[in-house]
């Protein structure tokens, strides 16, 4: 069963973020509902995290409540658990490598208050160290089922990021749309969409897969656009472990693109095991 983890902070992008989960996976997974606390060293501080660990069991109740009010129902399989620290991505990455998540679901924005450290800024942080694949889930995002992928790609690993993203779009049934930005330099007659999809399609054994280049410098921009005109289901971007600057699309892009797109963010990397077929 796939074991899927989600960052809370209760806020209602995160409760979206939640949502989203259950409805892509539904009952085919066990959810991890992790929420971190921060509050300074005291003598009273074991007494206070207890106090504030039944105050967010009581949040956590109801926020489940309400969201099984809106849906009708919720997986069966929940569990709640909060964690202590200051450094957001490391406690969620320690947490996930603990509980042996498969892939990690988050919202791209989150809340603050004096007494918790939430983690909306954070998200492209977890982006650029986690070794799971993780989903950004933007505030008003709904899972509509997943028909379309675009995968923005710069082809430095091929072989290893096709074969993951394949077998999570075999899935749903998904058309993956892989798209490279080339320098506007590059003369674009030289290419030819159909052959390099169909060379796409023979060397994955899938054939709802097509091809698109874009010329242009800007990458993070171009691939907005391009979103913004296609309309995908998810945005799938392979992140590299070194934030080489020679890469078409190093870290910092990616980062970029997670804060502003408006569909969800698919992030993996190709050193990690990729497990979407469970």
């Amino acid at each position: 069963m796939l074991r899927v983890l989600i960052p809370i902070d209760f806020s209602d992008a995160a409760i979206n973020a939640i949502c989203y989960a259950f409805n892509m996976f539904k009952q085919d997974a066990s959810y991890d509902l992790l929420h971190i606390t921060y509050y300074e060293g005291s003598d009273a501080a074991d007494a206070f995290g207890k106090e504030l660990h039944q105050e967010i069991k009581q949040q956590f109740d109801k926020t489940l409540q309400q969201i099984k009010e809106q849906r009708g129902n919720i997986p069966a399989s929940i569990h709640f658990h909060t964690a202590h620290g200051m450094q957001i991505a490391e406690v969620i990455n320690a947490y996930a490598e603990k509980s042996k998540a498969d892939i990690i679901i988050l919202a791209s924005t989150g809340a603050s208050d004096n007494n918790h450290i939430f983690w909306g800024g954070h998200t492209s942080l977890m982006i650029t160290t986690s070794a799971r694949p993780i989903i950004s889930v933007p505030k008003y995002a709904i899972f509509n089922g997943l028909k379309n992928i675009v995968y923005a790609t710069d082809f430095s690993d091929t072989d290893l990021e096709g074969q993951a993203l394949v077998a999570l779009a075999k899935i749903f049934g998904a058309h993956i749309r892989f798209l490279h930005i080339f320098p506007e330099v590059i003369n674009a007659s030289n290419f030819s969409p159909e052959l390099i999809a169909q060379d796409l399609q023979r060397r994955f054994q899938y054939k709802a897969i097509s091809f698109d280049a874009v010329m242009s410098n800007e990458p993070a921009t171009a691939i907005e656009s391009f979103v913004e005109e296609h309309h995908p289901d998810l945005l799938a971007i392979l992140s590299h472990t070194r934030n080489s600057t020679d890469r078409v699309l190093c870290t910092s892009i990616i980062s970029s693109l997670a804060a502003k797109v408006g569909v969800p963010l698919l992030a993996f990397k190709t050193d990690a095991d990729q497990n979407f077929s469970e």
